[in-house]
C-alpha cells in the first residue's frame, strides 16, 4: 500500500498524523472535525490493518506499507464503514435499547451479526433482520456461540455454560427476546443450526 495514500485516508478520516524521526507513528483525532462515529472506530480499523499485516503493535508504517497492500485496506475500512452502517440500522430498529435487556446505554451495547460476516452475502451484511442489538455480555455469549434465539424469542443456552455462570452474567432461564420479526427467523435458524454449540 502506497503510504501516501494511507496518510491521505486517515487524514479525511479527520485525524493528523505524527510521524516522529524514530519510533512508532501517532494519529490524533482532529478537533471539531465532523465524524464522531468513525473516531472511535478507527483505531479498530488501524489494529485490524496491523494485525492483518501479522505486525505488532511498535513496527512502523513503513513496515505496514511493504505487507498489506490497498485493495486489502481498502476492504478493511469498507467493512468497517458496513458495520457502522450495520449498527446504526440496529440502533434504530431496537430503539436503542438491548433486545433482550433492556439497557439503552450505546458504548455498552453490540450489533450482533446471527449469521456470521464471514459467511454472509453484502446485502445479508447490512440486513438489520440478519442482526440483534446487545448488551456486551449478551452479543460475547452469543458471537461465542453459547447462546441462541429460539423462533418464539426464548434464549438457549449451551450446556458448556453453566447454570452458575450464567446467575454470574445476570441471566435467568425464561429470558426472551422481544420485537423479533419474520425477516429475523432464517436468520436465528442459521445461528441455531450452524454456530449454536448446543448441549
Amino acid at each position: 500500500m502506497d503510504a501516501v495514500l494511507l496518510r491521505m485516508q486517515i487524514v479525511d478520516a479527520g485525524f493528523d498524523i505524527e510521524l516522529p524521526p524514530e519510533g512508532d507513528w501517532v494519529a490524533r483525532w482532529r478537533p471539531g472535525w465532523p465524524g464522531g462515529a468513525l473516531r472511535g472506530q478507527f483505531a479498530g480499523i488501524l489494529h485490524a490493518l496491523r494485525r492483518a499485516a501479522g505486525f505488532a503493535p511498535e513496527r512502523s508504517l513503513a513496515q505496514l506499507n511493504r505487507t498489506i497492500d490497498y485493495t486489502e485496506a481498502e476492504a478493511l475500512v469498507r467493512q468497517r464503514r458496513g458495520q457502522d452502517l450495520f449498527r446504526a440500522r440496529l440502533i434504530q430498529l431496537w430503539s436503542g435499547r438491548c433486545a433482550v435487556a433492556g439497557l439503552a446505554m450505546p458504548e455498552l451495547l453490540r450489533a450482533s451479526h446471527a449469521k456470521p460476516w464471514k459467511d454472509a452475502t453484502d446485502a445479508e451484511r447490512l440486513d438489520p433482520c440478519n442482526g440483534l442489538l446487545l448488551a456486551a455480555h449478551l452479543d460475547a455469549a452469543f458471537d461465542q456461540r453459547l447462546m441462541a434465539v429460539a423462533g418464539d424469542g426464548r434464549l438457549l443456552w449451551s450446556s458448556l455454560l453453566g447454570h452458575e455462570d450464567r446467575f454470574r452474567l445476570g441471566v435467568t432461564d425464561g429470558l426472551r427476546m422481544d420485537g423479533l420479526t419474520r425477516g429475523h427467523l432464517p436468520f436465528l435458524a442459521n445461528h441455531r443450526e450452524r454456530c449454536f454449540r448446543g448441549t
